[in-house]
């Protein structure tokens, strides 16, 4: 069974069922069983941490019936891939510099901070230059903040790397919310999941770093380069969908 969406991590709470659960995330208890090898639905555990696929459409082109898939389609889901592995690799990069202390920050910075606006400039095709331009901005703040809350927890500052991360999510929010204004396939309970589940990824590959755990630091890595090329595929299906004559 393969997640055709961006796994998203949930956190049981009292009072939760299977059924419950599954119907928050519209998935099936199966689902949710088989992403999570020996979960007694009889037996939830409080605290208990669960990997859940949120799915989308795998239809291209909303309203279409055909089979084949537009060269136009091919080459934004291909640019918008390209950009999100861009995006984990260079906040990788700033990961091991600030944990590791090395000595490439002015131009690991420099190159991370060109990712909002490339994501822009892809954005620019379809929705103009103010849609672009706030892209741009949110998602440079979504950077800074990281950086911020990277380095104050390298230096042990608890309570600033606390701030941090709380505005960290508070962007996460409004970039979901931003998302949902221009295109309404892009729904923002599902991407603000989708963001929370990034987020998550990139702190635990931090800590993973921060501690010397390399095996867990690689394999967070492994896992946020999975996830953020579901949100890939999202961000392209909401576009195609939206601007279908553009696919045609």
């Amino acid at each position: 069974m393969n997640c055709q969406g961006s796994y998203v991590t949930y956190t049981i709470v009292r009072g939760d069922t299977l059924n419950k659960i599954a119907a928050r995330h519209d998935t099936t208890p199966v689902a949710i069983l088989h992403d999570n090898p020996g979960l007694d639905p009889r037996n939830l555990r409080i605290g208990q941490v669960l990997s859940i696929c949120i799915a989308y459409d795998t239809m291209a082109v909303s309203g279409s019936h055909r089979t084949g898939i537009s060269p136009e389609y091919v080459m934004l889901q291909n640019r918008q891939r390209t950009l999100w592995e861009q995006h984990v690799m260079y906040t990788r990069m700033v990961i091991m510099t600030i944990a590791d202390s090395l000595s490439d920050d002015a131009e690991v910075t420099k190159r991370i901070l060109q990712n909002p606006q490339d994501f822009a400039n892809l954005y620019r095709k379809y929705y103009g230059d103010n849609v672009a331009r706030h892209i741009a901005e949110l998602w440079t703040e979504h950077l800074v903040i990281a950086k911020e809350m990277f380095q104050s927890l390298k230096k042990g500052k608890s309570e600033a790397a606390a701030e941090a991360e709380k505005r960290w999510y508070e962007n996460a929010r409004d970039i979901a919310e931003y998302y949902s204004t221009f295109n309404p396939f892009y729904n923002r309970d599902m991407l603000e999941k989708m963001m929370f589940a990034h987020l998550d990824i990139v702190k635990k590959e931090f800590d993973a770093r921060l501690a010397k755990r390399y095996t867990d630091d690689i394999a967070a890595y492994d896992e946020g380069e999975r996830q953020a090329l579901g949100m890939a595929d999202f961000f392209s299906q909401g576009i195609a969908k939206q601007k279908s004559s553009m696919f045609s």
